[in-house]
Order: structure tokens, then sequence, then C-alpha cells
């Protein structure tokens, strides 16, 4: 299996994103952010770095959302622990694969019939509908309203799909204008959104060109290896993995390639969690870092001044080979940090990782 970042940005998605998260009408970023401090511990310095441009863009966009926000309700909304896409989701899955318009062209000449039935196998294949198969002989009014009172879905989910089958040429119609408003406010940031997408693909494929097909196995994303995988970037949502998007163009099984999105932030944030966050392995670690003289003994040479290899190596009466290997190990465990100096690597100790090691302990053994 090859993999291959893109920076091809699907505006259609990144639309959609913004509206279910303006209908929700929730600080979105704020809320990721407080959530990965207190499940993590990551410092909100480095969360609010990280969030501030694409934060400016969201506010930019749904600050120009013009079209009245009931109507953007009815399509958008998603009731609590409803596993099924919002209708406006459903009925925009022509374009959420790739934005490629002359595939969004021939999903919107088919017939209402033939829509139908692909949004119908779409909920089949991706949601609590599913059953095993459809009867497309016997398909008609009577046997698509069965089909959505019977499955799990919330009672408002199945009124807007049973709904969506008799409206559905003028549904799509309304849906994709709005879609299409608020691409035209995106696109104003066009330059900033290709730039960070750029970097998106800059920094994956240089990390393909380390692992290989092994990549995502380091931010613990689990691919089917049956077929290559061509990898799109999610900018709005940031943290989010679509290793299998909804597609109502694609035949899968022509394809020889799938077809996946992963948010721009997953590898930053995989490595934020790695340093900050101290689970059970990550204790026992640090304690057996500790648990060696040589380590110890060298971060308490550090813990006040910073100081270089040779100057540690000549206090300890250690090789700097030596200290190198220490330091590799130290450094994984987030225990200490360095800065360069004039071609010199200063070593200092990372004292709020120290405190962080205490508060985890404390909380599992005095608390």
């Amino acid at each position: 299996m090859k993999i291959k970042f893109l920076n091809k940005i699907n505006y259609h998605m990144e639309a959609i994103a913004i509206i279910s998260t303006y209908v929700r009408n929730e600080s979105y970023y704020e809320k990721i952010k407080e959530g990965l401090k207190q499940k993590y511990n990551i410092p909100m310095d480095k969360l609010d770095s990280l969030y501030e441009e694409i934060s400016d863009i969201y506010n930019y966009v749904s600050s120009k959302i013009d079209t009245p926000r009931e109507k953007l309700e009815f399509y958008f909304s998603i009731e609590e622990d409803d596993e099924a896409p919002s209708l406006g989701y459903l009925i925009m899955s022509f374009a959420l694969s790739d934005d490629d318009q002359d595939s969004i062209e021939r999903f919107l000449q088919l017939s209402a019939r033939q829509k139908i039935e692909k949004y119908i196998y779409l909920l089949n294949e991706n949601t609590e509908c599913s059953i095993s198969d459809i009867d497309y002989s016997n398909f008609d009014e009577k046997y698509y309203v069965n089909y959505i009172n019977n499955s799990n879905l919330g009672t408002n989910t199945k009124l807007k799909y049973i709904l969506l089958y008799y409206n559905v040429e003028e549904y799509i119609k309304e849906v994709y204008g709005i879609v299409r408003k608020v691409i035209e406010i995106l696109k104003e940031k066009q330059d900033i959104l290709q730039s960070i997408a750029d970097e998106y693909q800059k920094i994956m494929s240089e990390e393909v060109e380390k692992y290989g097909d092994k990549v995502l196995e380091n931010y613990d994303i689990k691919v089917y290896k049956d077929k290559d995988l061509v990898i799109k970037p999610l900018i709005v949502r940031a943290n989010t993995l679509m290793l299998k998007p909804w597609s109502i163009n694609d035949d899968a099984e022509d394809m020889s390639f799938r077809k996946a999105y992963i948010g721009i932030h997953v590898k930053v944030l995989f490595d934020l969690i790695n340093t900050y966050f101290i689970n059970d392995e990550k204790i026992i670690s640090t304690l057996k870092a500790l648990g060696d003289k040589s380590k110890f003994d060298i971060l308490k040479s550090i813990k006040d001044n910073q100081m270089y290899g040779v100057e540690i190596a000549k206090k300890l009466n250690i090789t700097t080979a030596t200290v190198s290997h220490h330091m590799s190990n130290l450094y994984n465990l987030s225990l200490i940090n360095f800065v360069t100096d004039n071609n010199k690597i200063n070593y200092m100790l990372n004292k709020s990782a120290i405190e962080e090691l205490i508060k985890a302990l404390e909380n599992i053994f005095l608390n």
C-alpha cells in the first residue's frame, strides 16, 4: 500500500463543517481546547497558538452567514445521541468524497428516484438504518417510509428523512445553494486556506518519506492495506479522521485506491499528547529513568543552570557519548528541554514535567 497526501481542499466539506458548527451555536474551538487541556494536560498557550488561524477563519465566515437560522437548523441540526448525519449532510454527500464538478453534475442530472436510491444506499451502508439488502425491485414510497420508520434513528431525523422522499429536488437545490454561498465566503480566505493545506502536505509527505506505509500507525490510525490511500486535508475540523468518507458517486469496487481525510492537527496533537499527557505507561518509564543513577545525576546537574554535553560529561566524569545517549531518552520523556547556542546544544531540566509527574502520582496514590 502506498500513501499519498494531497493539498487539495474540499470546499464543500469545509463549508458544511462551518454550517454544522454554526447551527450548534457553540464556541467550537474553545470547547475543543478546554477538552484537550483537561484530558491531556496540554498547556492552553500551545492550544491557543495551534487553533488561532482556523478559529479566525471560522469566525470570519460564520459572521457573514445570512441564511435564516431556522432553515439551517432544519437541514443541519442533529439529535443528541443520533449517529445518523444531518439531513443537509446526507443531501450533500454527492460532494463529500471529492468535490469534482463533473461528478457533482452527474449526480444532479439523475432522476429524483435515482437520487433517493443513492441516499438510502448510503444510509444502509453507514448508519443504524442498516439492513442486509435493499430490495430495489420493490422500492417505492411505502418501502422507503417503512425502512426509515423501522430504523433506530431519532424521531425528528426519521421525519426529515421521510420528507426528503417527497421533496428531494427542492431540498437538494436549497441545501446546495446554502453551501455554495458559504463557499464563496470561504474563498475570500483562499490564500490562507491553501497555505495551510500546502504546509500540511509538506509535513505529512515528509512523514511518508521517513516511515512509508506505516506512517499512520505512528498516530494510532488503522487502515485497510488492500489498496493505495489518497489523503486530503480537513481544515475546519482539524482534529477529525474520515477514513471512509461518504461517497455517493464512487463505485469502490472499480477503484484502485481509497480516499480519506485527515485533519491538519492530527499529527501535531498526537505529538503534544505524547509530550504532556502522563498515563501509567509514561509514569513507569519516567520512574525507570529517574531510577537510573546516571540519568538522575544528569537531571540534578541541570536543575538550576543550562549546560551543554561536554560540561555535563566533565562534571559527572562520564563520556559525551553517554550523555548524548541519556539525553535522547530524557527528551523523549519530556524531562529536559534544550536550546542551541553557537552550534552548541544547551540542556535544561523541564521542571513543569517533574511537577506534572508529582501531581499524577498524588492523584493515583493520595487522592
